[in-house]
């Protein structure tokens, strides 16, 4: 079923663009990511430090900003299934990016905190219907459904898992 422009932000759009909306969320969330996954764990550990260009971030870095955009979108779900009708705050990925430390972490760390980010995604929209999925809310003023979340989730994987093959591996 296609996503109505007006249940997401136009800045989303290409995100949206990269999903498959033919496919039930709940089926698209665990199939795209399996594959998303075994791509990145397919990375050599000694890779995650490595930029493509000054300034740019590492591939540590880019798998800890996917994590950290799952957990925030996935918490936004969250809270318009409760009925919040807080309009949610946007959050600024390069300052989060900018404290996030992954020196400490390898890139299977990474890989097993984004999966268990993904368990817990996938579990609560798994348990959504499609009336729930339809229900929309307001983040930073703008309306997104429940449903676009999901979608923009795995836009934002696929996105990301397409820089790497192309600018860095």
């Amino acid at each position: 079923m296609t996503l109505d422009p007006e249940e997401y932000p136009a800045y989303f759009a290409n995100y949206i663009a990269l999903t498959n909306t033919d496919t039930p969320l709940a089926k698209e969330l665990e199939t795209s990511f399996a594959e998303s996954i075994q791509y990145l764990k397919s990375i050599d550990e000694h890779k995650k430090d490595f930029a493509y260009e000054e300034g740019k971030w590492t591939i540590g870095e880019v798998i800890q900003h996917l994590i950290d955009v799952e957990l925030v979108m996935a918490h936004r779900a969250f809270r318009i299934s409760r009925m919040d009708e807080t309009d949610l705050p946007g959050f600024d990925h390069n300052a989060f990016a900018e404290v996030a430390d992954v020196s400490y972490k390898s890139l299977s760390d990474l890989c097993r905190e984004l999966m268990q980010a993904r368990d817990v995604t996938n579990m609560h929209f798994r348990h959504l219907n499609e009336q729930s999925l339809m229900h929309r809310g307001k983040v930073s003023g703008n309306t997104v459904s429940i449903r676009s979340l999901g979608y923009i989730i795995i836009g934002h994987i696929e996105h990301h898992i397409n820089i790497i093959k192309e600018r860095y591996i």
